[in-house]
Order: structure tokens, then C-alpha cells, then sequence
């Protein structure tokens, strides 16, 4: 589960900069973090682990802090700008399967208060929903696939066999995943993932066969179904997981008749998942799931970087020694594109 923050920091802003940057001072001089300890940082009861760099995710995140379960990206920036996210929140898959996703998300934003944030806005950019089922192996899953004894709105699909067999239905930012699950579990010999599987999704009992069926939405797709926070998609969980397991996908007991897929009876194992995720996700609600508007388009951000990557083609074919010289450059470079592109179809697809 990912989801980004437009934070405030306020007059706290300055100090936490200063202490997240000694930390990661530290943390580039591998021996001095050893010894030191400087590259840990304490906010309240949670101890984070400062990086020795930050990462890029779209943008530049400087800070990249990690605790129990949790992933924390900042940008050197006090407040956010024009409404874009300034902080981002990752829980993996272990962190869901120990406390839940909405334990994820409640820890993620104690956390960020206990730094100091004033959380402004929450953005969900991505989540997995993933339901496990013991004593089932991945047979009849894999010959269905093989006979194409699917519908679905997917276009792509792929199967390989590295810790089991895994299947693959759709790509991002929407697709389905179905795999072996004790394989990678037996292969990935984690005491505590084990643990927390038999605990929590195999009733104690070490399954001599385990499936996972995971749907994997990022924001594009979420955004596409109506979902744009976390709280939206706790909202409408239940709904979405109703339309994954029924309409986006199904498969099917015989071969499917491409010219009329409604006389195509759904396989009982495939029935067996759809009730699982109902059974875990409550009943739909009838909450609707139409696209959200466009939001915000940041043009500014987008004219600089168009400025930025013409600015190093410039620097690369020529030297240009003021910036008449450059802007000619870039008229130029653009004017002989557009000659060459079919302008109606460039500007069609930039609107959609």
C-alpha cells in the first residue's frame, strides 16, 4: 500500500531538515553510521533509519527514512507546491499481512504527526488487494489459462515458473496476479513471514498447496474507479473487488465463445476467490465507480522540464553562448518535429 501527502511542516520545517540531513551526512560514511549511530533518528516511539540517499519516484524525494513496516519519502520542501504530493508512504506486503491496510495507513500517519506534519491532503497511488487460499494449487488455474477459458478486459497476459507457477492478466497500472504462494514462502525462508501466513492466512496449518489472487492498482486504475484517498478506497472496497472478480475478470469452465461470452459458466474455483474477497471486503454497497475528474495539471513544472531536457540537447550538439542563441535552437528543433509529426493526432492523444 502507497499513498502520498501534501504535508506542511511549518516552523518545524527547519529542524527536522537539519537532522535529517546530518543523519544522512552519516549514513554516506558507512563505518561512521556503525559506530555513530547517527544515521538513526527518534520521533516519539518510532526509530527511522535515514538513508545515505534519497530516491526518485516521478520526482525527487531527498529524504528516504525506513522504520517497522514503513517507507517514508520526503522532498526538501517545507510546504507543497500548487497541490502536489511533498511526502510519500510505502507499506509492503508484510506490513499489510501484520497489520492490516488500514493499521498500514493509521501507522503511516502517526507517524508523519509525530514529525511534525500537518497533513494536508492524502492521495492513494497504490494498493494490492490480495486473497490467499490454502489447499489449492496452481493446476487448475494454469490450464485454464493455457485453454484461454477466461473473459476478461485485460489485453495482456503471461505466465513463467521461477518459486512456482505465477499468472499474469493485464500490466499496469491494472492487473491480476495468481501464484504459488507456499513455493515462494518454502524458497523465501522468512521465520517471521511464515509465521505471520500461518497466523493470519492459513489457519495454522502449514497448507501442503497455497494460491494468492492479487489485484495490483495503481493510481491511474484507482482514479479510473473513482478512488483518489485511502478513505475512498476503504469506502469502496468492497464495490471495487465486486467488479475485479465479476466483471473485469472471470474465468470459465469451457471454452469461451468470443461472439457471445455470457453463455460461458464461470469456473467453481473462480466463484471460490470472488467469495473470498466478499467474504474479507463485506458487500458491495452499489457505491459507483465512475472516473474522477482530471485534476490539476502543474504546467509550470512541465514547461521546466521541457526547458531542461531541450537545454541538454543544446549543450550536446552545440555550445550556444547566450540564450538567443539557445531559444533559436529550440524554435528550431521544434518546428522541424512538427513538420514531421502529424500535429492533429499528437495533440488528439494529449488530450485524452
Amino acid at each position: 500500500m502507497e499513498w502520498s501527502a501534501c504535508v506542511d511542516w511549518a516552523d518545524r520545517y527547519i529542524n527536522l531538515h537539519d537532522q535529517l540531513l546530518r543523519a544522512k551526512e552519516v549514513a554516506q560514511d558507512t563505518k561512521l553510521a556503525k559506530e555513530s549511530g547517527g544515521d538513526m533518528v527518534t520521533f516519539g516511539e518510532w526509530q527511522l533509519l535515514v538513508a545515505p540517499s534519497g530516491m526518485h519516484c516521478g520526482v525527487h524525494y531527498a529524504f528516504r527514512l525506513s522504520g517497522p513496516g514503513v517507507l517514508v519519502l520526503m522532498q526538501d520542501r517545507q510546504r507543497p507546491r500548487d497541490m502536489a504530493p511533498n511526502v510519500m508512504v510505502r507499506s509492503d506486503g508484510r506490513a499489510c499481512l501484520q497489520w492490516g491496510g488500514m493499521g498500514c495507513l493509521e501507522r503511516g500517519r502517526a507517524l508523519l504527526v509525530s514529525m511534525g506534519a500537518k497533513i494536508e491532503r492524502e492521495m492513494l497511488s497504490r494498493v494490492d488487494l490480495a486473497l490467499d487460499v490454502p489447499g489449492v494449487g496452481m493446476g487448475e488455474f494454469a490450464a485454464a489459462y493455457q485453454d484461454r477459458r477466461y473473459i476478461t478486459r485485460a489485453k495482456d497476459r503471461g505466465c513463467h515458473e521461477s518459486s512456482g507457477i505465477s499468472i499474469y492478466l493485464g500490466k499496469s497500472p491494472l492487473r491480476l496476479r495468481i501464484y504459488d504462494k507456499r513455493a515462494e514462502i518454502v524458497s523465501g525462508c522468512d521465520p517471521l513471514k511464515t509465521a505471520n501466513m500461518l497466523d493470519k492466512r492459513w489457519h495454522g496449518m502449514f497448507p501442503q498447496a497455497a494460491i494468492r489472487v492479487e489485484f495490483e492498482l495503481r493510481r491511474e486504475a484507482l482514479k479510473e474507479h473513482g478512488i483518489d484517498t485511502p478513505d475512498d478506497y476503504f469506502c469502496k472496497r468492497a464495490d471495487l473487488a465486486a467488479y475485479l472478480c465479476n466483471e473485469w475478470i472471470r474465468f470459465t469452465v469451457d471454452a469461451v465463445d468470443r461472439a457471445n461470452t455470457t453463455r460461458a459458466t464461470v469456473l467453481p474455483l473462480w466463484l471460490t476467490v470472488a467469495d473470498g474477497f466478499r467474504a474479507w471486503t463485506g458487500e458491495p454497497a452499489g457505491l459507483l465507480l465512475t472516473p474522477l475528474e482530471p485534476g490539476y495539471v502543474n504546467v509550470e513544472q512541465l514547461e521546466r522540464q521541457g526547458v531542461g531536457v531541450l537545454l541538454t540537447a543544446a549543450v550536446q550538439s552545440f555550445k550556444a553562448n547566450n540564450v538567443e542563441q539557445f531559444t533559436e535552437y529550440c524554435g528550431r528543433v521544434v518546428a522541424d518535429y512538427l513538420v514531421r509529426a502529424n500535429w492533429k493526432r499528437e495533440v488528439a492523444v494529449r488530450m485524452v
